[in-house]
């Protein structure tokens, strides 16, 4: 594989970029409203549900929110090696390769992070 660094001053580039990272934000904000409505729901409703429920809730947020904040984090770990790379800091392919691998890692991690923190899914066994 051949990996590269396109130069983000050309017109189309720097829009497409720019579109990108502005669009994305204010999804972010509107996602944490929503979880903090969510939590607030679940308080006004405390004591009409009973124990496993409220707990099963607490973990759907908990789920959500890192499921929310992974995709950030993640892109602010991939731009490192991209501006290394970019500002000829650093010309590697290895440096090369892991701006892909960790571009990836929102799509893997978001799995793990259902199974982690959803009880009946943690607790079933895979039958082959």
């Amino acid at each position: 594989m051949i990996y590269g660094i396109a130069d983000v001053r050309i017109p189309t580039m720097a829009s497409a970029l720019a579109m990108m990272i502005v669009a994305i934000i204010p999804l972010y904000f509107v996602i944490l409203h929503l979880r903090s409505m969510i939590l607030k729901c679940l308080d006004d409703a405390g004591a009409f549900l009973s124990e496993k429920t409220m707990a099963m809730h607490s973990q759907f947020v908990k789920m959500l929110t890192l499921q929310c904040v992974v995709p950030p984090a993640v892109f602010l770990l991939t731009m490192v090696p991209n501006e290394l790379e970019h500002y000829d800091v650093v010309r590697h392919p290895l440096v090369e390769a892991m701006i892909n691998v960790l571009a990836c890692l929102s799509t893997l991690l978001s799995p793990l992070i259902v199974l982690f923190h959803i009880v009946p899914y943690r607790r079933c066994e895979i039958q082959y």
